[in-house]
């Protein structure tokens, strides 16, 4: 049975539950369970709500992203 948070386990009315405390596990979950188009629809509302809640964070991402962009 496929419950709005994610399916369930085992057959039981619960859903599985996400390790919220280890975002790459989250991430990478989310990255299986979606279609691409879906997960880049995810990234574009994350980048978002960091961008206008953590600009700082988001700031450190863009200089990270650039930094790497330019040793490839």
């Amino acid at each position: 049975m496929e419950t709005s948070t994610g399916g369930s386990e085992a057959g039981t009315d619960q859903p599985k539950k996400l390790p919220y405390d280890d975002p790459i596990h989250v991430v990478q979950h989310l990255h299986v369970k979606m279609t691409p188009a879906d997960f880049g629809q995810g990234a574009r509302a994350w980048l978002t709500i960091l961008r206008t809640q953590h600009p700082e964070e988001y700031r450190a991402l863009l200089l990270e992203l650039s930094e790497e962009q330019q040793l490839a």
